[in-house]
Parts: C-alpha cells; sequence; structure tokens
C-alpha cells in the first residue's frame, strides 16, 4: 500500500479491504512478530512496531476460534 490516502479510498470502494489489529480484536492472542525486534535472520529490527493487522473477516474468525478453544480449556 503506498499510502493512507490509497488505503481509505479501496476501504470505502470495498469494506472487506478494511484491516483491524489483531491483538485489539482477539483478546489475550499470542503474537511473534520477530521482524520488529533482533530475533530474526537480520538480527535488528525491521518495523518500528510489533503489530499484526488482519482483514476484518478472517481476524473475526479468529477470535472466534480463540473463544472456542477457550472453553474446550485450549490456551495460547
Amino acid at each position: 500500500m503506498p499510502d493512507l490516502a490509497t488505503y481509505q479510498r479501496l476501504v470505502r470502494l470495498d469494506p472487506e479491504k478494511e484491516l483491524v489489529n489483531v491483538e485489539e480484536l482477539v483478546p489475550g492472542v499470542a503474537l511473534d512478530v520477530r521482524y520488529a525486534s533482533s530475533n530474526n535472520f537480520m538480527h535488528a529490527p525491521l518495523y518500528s512496531i510489533a503489530a499484526v493487522f488482519l482483514r476484518r473477516a478472517p481476524a473475526q474468525a479468529l477470535r472466534d476460534i480463540q473463544a472456542d478453544l477457550a472453553t474446550r480449556g485450549a490456551s495460547g
């Protein structure tokens, strides 16, 4: 995505393209964002923040699966 304006225009045209922060939508999700730390093959952070974004539908599916697993005693 070249810039925020392009992203916003695309989301207006197709709301399914919206990206959401997984940590905000899926409570307790375990993330491993290696390129935001030095724990990667470059041995240096490549991203300034450790965040994961998904389109809303897959993020909601992940949230639902996480909730289902929690009822079964599974944890991340």
